[in-house]
């Protein structure tokens, strides 16, 4: 008889989904930061280090083109964090057009500091605007989604099941922040 040394812990270990988190670096920081406290026991969450590493930040293809090649592989759900400025950060666009490269799913969360037009409809980033449009991307309100974790699994299901051929992925680059 040959007894298999397996690690008990880990056989019984569920795998995490993993999500990618994209977000103004300079204003909502503090607002990532809780959502990973939040939802790391239930997510594996990364977000681009663009900020510490060495890249062109000038060159949006060349950006595109790293993060898909190189971060986002094997990533499932995009998640764009919406606060002030998000809406006008090039590297946020930059991020939501390498996961549409990609085919992630994308879900949108309004922080409550999330600016709204003259008729009261919520200020995206114009790429993460046009797939919500289109019936690609979720979107959801942060003060809901904090009070009830369960319901972010549910919707990265749905936004992950949806229908790849409703992605648009055509705007050029921004190019200022």
């Amino acid at each position: 008889m040959i007894l298999l040394d397996m690690d008990s812990q880990s056989l019984f270990q569920k795998s995490k989904r993993k999500v990618f988190v994209s977000y103004d670096h300079y204003r909502d920081a503090v607002a990532f930061e809780e959502f990973q406290r939040l939802f790391a026991s239930l997510y594996e969450i990364t977000r681009d280090n663009s900020l510490e590493r060495e890249i062109d930040s000038t060159d949006g293809e060349a950006f595109v083109k790293y993060l898909r090649e190189e971060e986002l592989k094997d990533w499932g759900c995009m998640i764009v964090i919406c606060g002030t400025h998000t809406h006008l950060d090039k590297f946020v666009d930059w991020e939501i057009k390498s996961g549409l490269d990609q085919k992630m799913g994308l879900i949108g969360i309004l922080l409550p500091s999330n600016p709204r037009d003259t008729k009261d409809v919520p200020l995206l980033p114009t790429r993460l605007q046009k797939n919500f449009d289109g019936g690609f991307a979720v979107i959801c309100e942060w003060d809901g989604l904090i009070s009830t974790q369960v319901d972010l699994t549910q919707r990265m299901i749905f936004a992950m099941d949806r229908d790849v051929d409703l992605i648009h992925n055509t705007e050029p680059l921004q190019e200022n922040s």
